[in-house]
């Protein structure tokens, strides 16, 4: 009995012990858990923003005005300056043509027309000396000096050389018209940029005999602007309108750009079964070709939205800040959904790059927050799990 005493009273003494040696330190350590400090941030109230449902459709951007340059004379391909993708100059030399045979036609046409001058100059002088003798011969007649028959003989030979001189006259005019039309021909052995555009097509090489008609090269007008052009399911024709408001994402440049429907063909494509439209996007960076998509609103719903600038990356890990009632900050992990830009129009759907952001944009919250949910946007790399929020 009195060992069992003693017993008991020494396991009580180690267990007073034990609590005097554990229970001050987890008081301390639940201490540095939930007082970490204080910290000041902005933070927002998150709400249900109503946001545009939208379908995709791929397309491509086109120039609105396209150069085909052809050749107008027939001959061999001397030089080509260009090559595709590279952007001209207006009147910039794009294309020369071999000239040999047509400066030999001009050579021999201004040879041709020297001979016929040549034969005026000589004409003349027997032209005024037939004048003359059919004048005299007038007179002579008058004072009975000469037969009828020798007046008309001078007047015969008189006027069968003017009519000779008119003739050749009339010659040495079509002569000189052959001349500035070959002359005017040889400028179309030099083919010029009629726009500042860029090379879309060559089908030229040097060497290369061409036919007038025969084209050369292709050009899109950089002054002429740009469509994004895309064909939209026909069931979704009844919706679509000129001015409406749309998204196209351009994937070579990782952007979306808002924009408005510029032209409906009402005429659907038995191939693919869509309508095409047009989207102006002049006033985008962009080139002939570029694959994108267009991102066509259909319908509207409440979303939860919050701004990249709110959201933090861990690793895999998608989480946010957030405030309980008693302003104590949690790291809550959180999926997203689609971004969005906000416009004057309203909000955008747009694609993210390589799985970055803007921090321009917000995010669709799909789960992990609620409206009425509190969280912090500012100064996010202060913060811990714990710390309290200043008022």
């Amino acid at each position: 009995m009195i060992a069992r005493r003693m017993i008991v009273k020494r396991m009580s003494f180690l267990f007073l012990c034990f609590a005097l040696l554990v229970f001050p330190s987890c008081g301390g350590e639940r201490e540095r858990t939930v007082h970490k400090g204080a910290v000041k941030a902005a933070i927002m109230r998150l709400e249900a923003f109503q946001v545009p449902l939208v379908r995709e459709f791929p397309g491509r951007v086109q120039a609105k005005v396209k150069v085909t340059l052809a050749g107008k004379v027939s001959g061999y391909v001397k030089e080509v300056m260009v090559e595709e993708g590279q952007q001209v100059k207006k009147g910039a030399l794009l294309v020369v043509l071999d000239d040999g045979e047509i400066r030999d036609k001009i050579e021999a046409l201004r040879e041709a027309e020297k001979a016929l001058r040549k034969d005026k100059a000589a004409m003349a002088s027997r032209l005024e000396y037939a004048r003359l003798t059919f004048k005299r011969y007038a007179q002579l007649l008058k004072e009975e000096a000469v037969t009828k028959e020798e007046y008309d003989g001078a007047r015969s030979r008189y006027r069968a050389l003017v009519e000779d001189e008119k003739a050749l006259t009339h010659r040495i005019e079509e002569s000189a018209a052959r001349l500035r039309s070959m002359t005017h021909t040889l400028r179309y052995t030099q083919i010029r940029s009629p726009v500042d555009g860029v090379v879309t097509a060559r089908w030229v090489d040097p060497g290369t005999y061409v036919s007038p008609g025969d084209p050369l090269l292709a050009l899109d007008d950089l002054g002429g602007g740009y469509w994004f052009v895309a064909q939209v399911d026909e069931a979704y024709l009844p919706k679509l309108r000129r001015g409406q408001r749309v998204g196209v994402y351009l994937e070579s440049l990782g952007a979306t750009y808002p924009a408005h429907i510029s032209l409906v063909v009402p005429k659907v494509d038995p191939r693919t079964g869509g309508v095409k439209v047009k989207v102006d996007i002049s006033s985008q960076p962009v080139r002939s070709g570029m694959f994108g998509r267009l991102l066509l609103p259909v319908d509207s719903a409440p979303r939860v939205l919050i701004p990249w600038l709110a959201v933090v990356q861990r690793g895999n890990l998608t989480a946010v800040y957030a405030v309980d009632k008693d302003n104590m900050i949690h790291f809550r992990l959180i999926r997203t959904g689609r971004s969005y830009k906000k416009t004057e129009d309203g909000w955008l759907p747009v694609e993210i790059s390589n799985g970055t952001a803007s921090k321009r944009l917000w995010v669709e919250v799909l789960g992990g927050l609620d409206p009425g949910d509190t969280l912090v946007t500012t100064n996010l790399e202060q913060l811990e799990e714990g710390m309290r929020l200043e008022q």
